[in-house]
């Protein structure tokens, strides 16, 4: 549950994120209150001395509950022990972040941390079978890691494939320790073949999209890959309508859970045949 509106999700799982569609999924969701892998190597008594040592989780305030789960459309009781389940966690000033990213408008929101982003969320899991490819809303990709490469281009393809939307985020930098982690930007090449989306972009957006993405091409060196420049070059080319975040804590779109963002001017980004 991306409570803190991350662009990129972990990072710790590779360089591709899929946003499932929540029409379909959530009736089979169980969100846990902190990752279970984490509280697995920590609290287990089986897991050995090392694996402890690196993941600093609180036992006692999940298992305290019951080792209680919940759904999509009821999940209040488990926002207290995930603020609680990290030995280090300071519960008022996590909670303020979490409200501060989830309604933040442009310019009011705070940032992300490391932490934030490998600790700071309850864990969905899909208690049930994901249709492919039906089941995805949207894809992300690491532009830090994909943008201009061949890989990146085989991403390309593989979405315009199954009519899937996607963006590019620029998560955290390799020695990043506070970063905005909000805005994403569409892929303006795939952008026709997907109907589940309802931006477009003019040719002068489509020749500056692809310049930006043939001098990263040209430039690929070692990583991190293109950085926050470039990313700062291709917002302005793509434009205002074209960078999506997350969408914010309430009801913003009328379109409901099938919409994948909102962009600068609060305009939802939906399937085409959803009002917004």
């Amino acid at each position: 549950m991306n409570l803190l509106r991350e662009d990129a999700g972990s990072g710790n799982f590779g360089s591709v994120g899929m946003v499932l569609s929540r029409p379909r999924i959530d009736p089979m969701l169980l969100l846990s209150p902190q990752d279970t892998g984490s509280w697995e190597c920590r609290c287990n008594s089986s897991a050995p001395p090392w694996m402890k040592q690196n993941f600093p989780v609180n036992c006692s305030a999940w298992s305290s509950t019951g080792m209680a789960l919940g759904s999509a459309g009821h999940f209040d009781h488990t926002l207290l022990t995930s603020l609680s389940c990290w030995a280090d966690s300071h519960q008022l000033e996590h909670l303020g972040h979490i409200l501060s990213r989830a309604f933040a408008t442009d310019g009011a929101e705070v940032n992300m941390t490391t932490d934030d982003q490998l600790q700071g969320y309850l864990e969905a899991d899909v208690a049930g079978v994901v249709s492919f490819p039906e089941d995805v809303s949207m894809v992300i990709g690491s532009f830090r890691e994909l943008f201009g490469t061949d890989a990146g281009t085989q991403l390309q393809h593989w979405c315009a494939e199954h009519a899937w939307p996607l963006v590019w985020a620029l998560g955290p930098g390799v020695n990043d320790t506070s970063f905005h982690g909000l805005d994403r930007i569409v892929d303006v090449p795939t952008l026709e073949t997907s109907a589940r989306i309802n931006r477009t972009a003019d040719r002068a957006t489509a020749a500056a999209f692809t310049r930006i993405w043939d001098e990263v091409r040209a430039a690929q060196g070692p990583p991190p890959g293109p950085g926050l420049d470039l990313w700062s070059q291709l917002a302005e080319a793509v434009g205002s309508s074209l960078i999506l975040r997350a969408l914010p804590g309430g009801t913003p779109c009328s379109g409901g859970t099938s919409c994948v963002g909102i962009d600068r001017h609060h305009d939802c980004a939906c399937p085409r045949s959803v009002s917004v």
